[in-house]
């Protein structure tokens, strides 16, 4: 008896899906589909919104502990000058009309010697589920080519919702020359007419299973 009831637990969880492992890769990659975050030129403040490409219902936070500067479309510097930091504690990039994005990239600009940041991904699963983080600390002195960008990117179809960094050791980012997402990538919030039809169908399978009842 004992023996049968444990051969069907383990069926019955042979059977469970498996749940997919986290795939968010930080580092340096040679992909090439992006689109430019804008900003509006001169635009100052701790918190500035852009915009992927010219797509208005696209908005993207930039937050920093400091004022930023828009210099020109693509860059944020220190509205106190380019030789001041960017930031002193961490600077966030957060969707803000849309859930989320696959794709990430930006181009960072240092003020000293040391150029090392830990990027902190805040995701959720592939559902808008389940929120979770990881990080890495990205040096660029390892970049290859000399690169000064790093890239963010999903494997598995989770969805980012925030990007954070901090300075590591005695690394003072200067400014962020570009932020960079793939439009293929952004996940939007579903339309209020896909809601209402999702609803209702909902409503309709539930007034089915109790008339089958």
């Amino acid at each position: 008896m004992v023996t049968r009831l444990f051969l069907s637990v383990v069926f019955v969880f042979a059977l469970l899906p498996l749940s997919a492992e986290a795939s968010i890769v930080i580092g340096f990659s040679d992909k090439a589909d992006w689109t430019g975050v804008k900003f509006t030129p001169g635009e100052t403040g701790a918190n500035l919104i852009g915009t992927v490409g010219n797509d208005a219902s696209l908005a993207v936070s930039v937050m920093s502990d400091l004022s930023m500067l828009a210099q020109g479309s693509n860059t944020l510097n220190n509205s106190s000058g380019t030789s001041n930091p960017l930031y002193n504690t961490n600077l966030m990039i957060t969707p803000d009309s849309f859930v989320g994005f696959r794709d990430f990239q930006q181009n960072l600009d240092f003020n000293s010697v040391d150029q090392i940041v830990k990027v902190t991904v805040f995701y959720t699963d592939s559902d808008g589920l389940n929120p979770m983080s990881t990080f890495e600390n990205v040096n660029f002195a390892d970049a290859p080519n000399n690169s000064d960008r790093y890239d963010v990117f999903t494997d598995a179809g989770e969805i980012i919702t925030k990007i954070q960094l901090e300075s590591v050791a005695g690394t003072i980012v200067g400014s962020s020359k570009q932020i960079r997402i793939s439009p293929d990538s952004v996940v939007r919030v579903p339309e209020p007419s896909s809601l209402v039809m999702f609803a209702t169908l909902l409503g309709y399978c539930g007034l089915r299973r109790r008339h089958h009842r």
